[in-house]
């Protein structure tokens, strides 16, 4: 099993996590980690969503932090648009940033690829969407879904 942490110890573990630095464009603004594009969801602002778009790490998930209000509405923004945090354009907003990021970040590709076949896991993770931009069970899912478009290239 592998725990995904960004401070693991493992560094399997650690490069799968949405802290990790991966520059990628998402419907044409850039990003900087996966993080920072999750973060950025929660402002109605796209200057706030571009500049939380740039960060990666802590840094991101405390830019995020500020913006934690939005849990009471369910709802998130890219751009001018507003997603309802329970349907599906989420999931699909959402896969689409994790695909631009995986076609986008070659490293990505092979970090999954290191992790094998080994369970992901990801126990800090949060399983209630209201408390939380990503739940585990959507995050392990982008990570299971692009390790296995991985394998499948690889092949």
């Amino acid at each position: 099993m592998i725990d995904i942490l960004s401070n693991s110890s493992d560094p399997r573990a650690a490069r799968l996590s949405n802290f990790t630095r991966r520059s990628f464009i998402f419907r044409s603004i850039k990003c900087a980690s996966l993080e920072g594009f999750l973060q950025s969801l929660k402002s109605h602002s796209v200057i706030e969503q571009k500049r939380i778009c740039l960060l990666s790490g802590k840094e991101a998930k405390e830019a995020g932090q500020e913006l934690n209000n939005y849990w009471d509405s369910a709802w998130v923004y890219w751009g001018e648009d507003a997603y309802c945090r329970y349907v599906i354009d989420f999931f699909l907003l959402i896969s689409t940033a994790y695909n631009n990021a995986y076609e986008q970040d070659p490293t990505f590709k092979d970090d999954l690829l290191a992790t094998g076949h080994n369970e992901l896991r990801h126990t800090i993770g949060k399983h209630d969407p209201r408390e939380t931009i990503l739940t585990e069970a959507e995050y392990l899912l982008q990570m299971y879904r692009l390790r296995a478009r991985a394998h499948e290239e690889s092949r």
